[in-house]
């Protein structure tokens, strides 16, 4: 297929930025060639045109961390402030988790495709919530989000860390995880939460499970009081105890909402450890994050996601634009647009790490994850102006248009394909009303 009427943002330092009157070559699920249209049509003049009606095309969107359960509330849940964080998230969780039936896990899950394509994403990086008697919640939520063709790396988050559901529950993943190994769409991952639920018992389970090969998220929402936690429990610190027993190496992300402390800055750099921060949800609950410059300052590899707040990955960027502007309070706008510009591009490589796929370029060799934008703007060639245009002008919601997720087009014209919309959403507000009465209830 040769998409021919286009102006491509290829996000690629090598090629040009920005190529006016493009067009993009697409052989099964890879970009084959790029360039202006008039070579391409001449260089391959039997392939099928699809007319891209002159809208901007960038690379489809990566989301580093969702929590699905909560973000499909599509509102905050504030908290008791005599109570930490941690406890909170806990709480609520608990809660998600005997709610989450087969049905409902199913719902979210189609829910979290058609929302994020809709919003030009086209890669999650998540965790879901499910009751503990679902018998396979990894292949339920999989069906969910299978028909819309987007890629999603999730594992489901453990509220109770128990020896026996434990055991079942990693041997569910590992299970899965090897099953889709070679699936460039869908991957699997075992999400660590809840850390003073440890005990020597999980401790000695972990140890002869040979699960070193899964990646693994480390999910801290108040790292203070969950250091404090653990090292009254086992006299040491959080992070030395999580390396003791191989629960972070160089397969695991750090996804945090709290301060992290200089000395653990040290070790998640020699560890090689990724970091995705959550920006929206940290200012929700009155947090004051790092300043994500210092830990890119490191050499960290700092990524970001939408947390529990919705699927609107753009929408976190211009937050993060805000608080870090507030935060540094500085008026040095061109270097908090090239802080934005790293923390997609971070999600693209951690995305491409996991999945063993190129993704966040239009550029040969890589996936064909493209977005096509209706803009309401004309377009200009600087590079830090068109970064500021998708973030603060281009890419508003209606203005998402087609989406092509592996060279297949799973939205056209704004439409999603294989989804009854309609009775999706009538399911949908159901599940969120009764999540949010137990949750204001409890």
């Amino acid at each position: 297929m040769l998409i021919t009427n286009v102006n491509i943002f290829t996000n690629d330092d090598e090629l040009e930025l920005i190529i006016k009157n493009g067009a993009i070559l697409i052989i099964g699920d890879e970009i084959i060639d790029v360039g202006k249209e008039d070579i391409l049509k001449k260089s391959y003049p039997s392939e099928e045109i699809y007319d891209g009606q002159g809208m901007l095309v960038v690379p489809g969107f990566v989301n580093a961390f969702l929590e699905v359960n909560l973000a499909c509330i599509n509102a905050p849940i504030f908290f008791d402030k005599n109570s930490s964080i941690f406890e909170y998230n806990k709480s609520m969780k608990r809660i998600l988790e005997s709610l989450t039936d087969e049905e409902t896990l199913y719902t979210v899950s189609q829910y979290l495709s058609y929302e994020s394509i809709k919003n030009g994403v086209t890669t999650v990086l998540g965790t879901f919530l499910a009751k503990p008697s679902i018998e396979d919640p990894i292949e339920i939520f999989r069906s969910g989000i299978q028909t819309s063709g987007i890629r999603a790396f999730v594992g489901r988050e453990l509220c109770e860390v128990k020896p026996k559901n434990l055991e079942r529950s990693l041997g569910n993943i590992l299970e899965k995880s090897k099953k889709y190994v070679n699936d460039n769409h869908f991957k699997v991952s075992f999400p660590v939460s809840f850390v003073d639920s440890f005990s020597n018992d999980v401790f000695k389970l972990l140890d002869n499970i040979k699960y070193e090969e899964l990646y693994k998220k480390i999910i801290l929402d108040d790292p203070m009081w969950e250091r404090k936690v653990i090292l009254e429990k086992f006299g040491m610190d959080l992070f030395e105890l999580l390396k003791l027993h191989k629960i972070i190496d160089d397969k695991s992300s750090i996804i945090y909402s709290g301060l992290i402390e200089d000395a653990e800055i040290d070790l998640i750099a020699s560890l090689d450890l990724n970091v995705i921060s959550t920006p929206r949800t940290q200012f929700i609950y009155g947090l004051d994050p790092r300043n994500i410059v210092e830990l890119l300052g490191r050499g960290i590899k700092v990524g970001g996601g939408t947390g529990q707040l919705g699927f609107d990955l753009i929408a976190e960027a211009k937050d993060t634009y805000i608080f870090q502007r507030h935060i540094r309070k500085t008026d040095n706008v061109a270097a908090i647009y090239e802080l934005i510009k790293i923390f997609f591009r971070n999600n693209y490589e951690i995305a491409s790490e996991i999945f063993n796929i190129n993704v966040g370029k239009i550029k040969p060799a890589y996936k064909a994850d493209l977005v096509f934008l209706n803009p309401n703007v004309s377009l200009e060639f600087d590079e830090e102006w068109i970064h500021r245009a998708i973030i603060f002008e281009i890419l508003q919601r209606h203005n998402v248009e087609t989406v092509f997720i592996g060279g297949k087009i799973v939205m056209e014209n704004g439409k999603i394909r294989n989804v009854d919309v309609a009775e999706m959403y009538k399911s949908i507000k159901k599940v969120s009303e009764r999540y949010i009465r137990n949750l204001l209830h409890n």
